[in-house]
């Protein structure tokens, strides 16, 4: 068990010792998905205030690396993730494109760390890290979902909504037993 211990203990450290370089290839991975022009943006100004997205983005790729790291507390990934993954879905992103980044950390370690990983005998701590950042995508992806549901429910009711108004404008309103009226906003 202690030896055990000791590797995941070395891999951590190599990680942390690396954790700048690597949360920075990270949130550029995610800015990557941005068109040209934005993505420089989304880089250039990480200040909360005049680029909020850049900034979510820096901000909780880097709390999602420390529970990577740490102890995996499903409430602060979840936090993360929600910050992250709500931006996302609202922008016209397909879900691969809107999560992919996630998975990218793998590749970023791999090519920034792997010699070293190899030669110190952790590949199978690391495929236990990549475990852990494959939960993350999967809670990821169901947040992804849920944003997007109720999206899209949000967007049912505006037409609903809409129709109703058309046809009790139009005068042509036949109550149909046992079906509501859709809410109207007040004053309407």
């Amino acid at each position: 068990m202690a030896d055990v211990e000791i590797f995941i203990l070395a891999l951590t450290e190599i990680l942390s010792r690396k954790r700048e370089t690597l949360v920075d290839q990270w949130f550029s991975q995610a800015v990557a998905t941005y068109p040209d022009e934005s993505a420089r943006f989304l880089k250039r100004k990480k200040d909360q205030f005049h680029n909020p997205v850049g900034h979510t983005l820096a901000l909780e790729t880097d709390a999602l690396f420390t529970e990577l790291l740490g102890d995996m507390d499903q409430q602060k990934i979840q936090a993360s993730l929600d910050r992250i993954v709500r931006i996302r879905a609202i922008q016209d992103f397909c879900p691969s494109l809107a999560l992919g980044f996630i998975a990218s950390l793998k590749a970023i370690i791999w090519r920034e760390l792997g010699d070293q990983i190899r030669q110190q005998g952790l590949a199978e701590e690391m495929r236990g890290l990549e475990g852990r950042l494959d939960q993350v995508l999967l809670m990821a992806f169901d947040v992804f979902m849920a944003v997007r549901q109720r999206i899209y429910e949000m967007k049912a009711e505006e037409v609903k909504r809409l129709y109703y108004q058309v046809i009790r404008k139009a005068d042509i309103l036949c109550p149909i037993p046992q079906q509501e009226e859709p809410d109207l906003p007040s004053g309407k």
